[in-house]
């Protein structure tokens, strides 16, 4: 199964069930900057991975059930 790809910020944060307050803090804790507008597909890999492991790191991490959401 391929993962999903976003196209916003907003469906990152809708799929990880957080707020964009807590995304844009955990890139700015890991020195990653966004720019406005959309990324590219590889950007967003890259997003959606470290904020899975930022999300397991925090103690949030949700059964496959998560895991599954990001997926198609």
């Amino acid at each position: 199964m391929e993962r999903k790809t976003f196209k916003t910020k907003k469906d990152l944060c809708s799929a990880l069930e957080i707020d964009r307050t807590t995304l844009f803090r955990w890139l700015k804790d890991a020195g990653i900057t966004t720019k406005r507008g959309k990324m590219p597909p590889e950007e967003f890999e890259e997003l959606l991975d470290f904020c899975i492991n930022r999300r397991q790191k925090e103690g949030k991490q949700q059964d496959a059930t998560f895991r599954n959401q990001t997926q198609h």
